[in-house]
């Protein structure tokens, strides 16, 4: 899903995406993730998206990879007291020119 991120002049979401265990390895929330992020781009005219995972957690890092994230900071995630890797999906060059 997405929640809008408050903390920045941009307007920019979080996107974000839980599965049962069972589900894992088969690509389900990339899959998903792409309309999302079509949705957000497009719909909802976003600038920018977020994403996160929790440390240690290789196969949501190549997810949001290959969604075409990019790393962009770490910050201590209050939940879990734990230092979370932070990453960016600016809006595509091609749309920004149609705004």
């Amino acid at each position: 899903g997405l929640r809008p991120r408050t903390d920045t002049p941009q307007r920019t979401f979080e996107i974000g995406f839980h599965l049962a265990q069972e589900h894992w390895g088969k690509r389900l929330a990339a899959e998903a993730a792409t309309s999302v992020i079509s949705h957000a781009f497009g719909s909802l005219g976003a600038d920018a998206l977020f994403a996160g995972h929790r440390p240690g957690n290789e196969s949501s890092r190549k997810a949001i990879l290959r969604l075409g994230f990019v790393f962009d900071y770490e910050e201590l995630y209050a939940p879990t007291g734990l230092i979370h890797p932070r990453y960016m999906l600016p809006r595509p060059l091609d749309d920004q020119k149609d705004r």
